[in-house]
């Protein structure tokens, strides 16, 4: 558990970003931190890794007392790098400063320059990769390392359908290995399809906090995969070469994706058509007005 208590963080010029922020972070959940631009997020996981200092108030990890006893890995926002390295020298860069042994790190980027079809650009310089290319980069970077803690900032935008999707399947895989994910982000229809918990703030406040389970309301969902399946448990609808399910409610979307899985067929999009965590944001946010 990530223990927070009364943590305030003050920048020069009087600028608060945080206000005496208390609250505890359960273990081995996918963590979404909510908020406008300036609620505080990126501070927040700034202090959580030790690269800001906290004007008051205190983090406490495992009642440890010491963020440097746990391994971190950390995608911030804005990913920058030099635009002259290949993308190639740029992750056994980073691997190398990891201590991940030569062979094993190897053969780890090229698995994730396969899995996020980039495998073809690894002697390309960052520069010249598009905005979604220098993501994944970022991403893979954040993923070479095994932590007990993966902080994402953003780590879906700029991404295409399929990429979010296989970022989706990782990030339960890092859960299912007893990791605990705290994503930043702002679409919130996509934190719905697979966060835990929610934590709301607003001008540097903490304003709620619940578990996804505990969310009123139902979303609605459009798979589309790529084969008509051989049961009666779902409706579809033929969409050119593609097949599409409408699901109502985040467990039956979960259950339906199990079901998909079982019978090895692909997953090729899941788009919200309405969202419950949306609604439940902007509630939230429109009585802080």
């Amino acid at each position: 558990m990530i223990r927070i208590k009364n943590l305030t963080k003050i920048y020069k010029k009087n600028i608060i970003a945080l206000r005496n922020i208390t609250i505890d972070l359960p273990n081995n959940n996918i963590i979404a931190i909510l908020g406008l631009n300036g609620a505080g997020k990126s501070t927040l996981m700034k202090i959580l890794l030790g690269l800001v200092k906290p004007t008051s108030g205190y983090v406490n990890i495992n009642d440890s007392g010491e963020v440097s006893k746990f391994k971190f890995s950390y995608l911030p926002e804005n990913f920058l790098m030099d635009k002259n390295i290949k993308v190639i020298d740029f992750l056994q860069f980073f691997g190398k400063l990891y201590g991940i042994e030569k062979n094993k790190l190897n053969i780890s980027i090229e698995q994730y320059l396969h899995l996020f079809e980039i495998y073809d650009f690894r002697n390309k310089k960052m520069g010249d990769l598009s905005k979604g290319m220098n993501i994944k980069v970022g991403l893979i970077q954040a993923l070479l390392k095994k932590a007990d803690y993966y902080l994402l900032d953003e780590p879906t935008e700029g991404l295409d359908p399929i990429s979010r999707l296989k970022m989706r399947e990782i990030i339960f895989k890092l859960k299912s290995e007893g990791s605990t994910v705290i994503i930043n982000s702002h679409i919130l229809a996509e934190l719905e399809l697979f966060a835990d918990f929610y934590v709301i703030l607003h001008k540097g406040e903490l304003i709620d906090y619940k578990f996804s389970k505990d969310l009123s309301g139902q979303a609605k969902y459009e798979v589309e995969i790529s084969e008509l399946p051989k049961d009666n448990y779902f409706n579809y609808m033929k969409k050119d070469s593609s097949w599409i399910c409408n699901i109502n409610g985040i467990e039956n979307l979960k259950d339906f994706i199990t079901h998909i899985d079982s019978m090895s067929i692909k997953i090729l999009n899941i788009k919200p058509i309405t969202s419950s965590l949306e609604e439940y944001f902007n509630s939230l946010i429109q009585k802080q007005i």
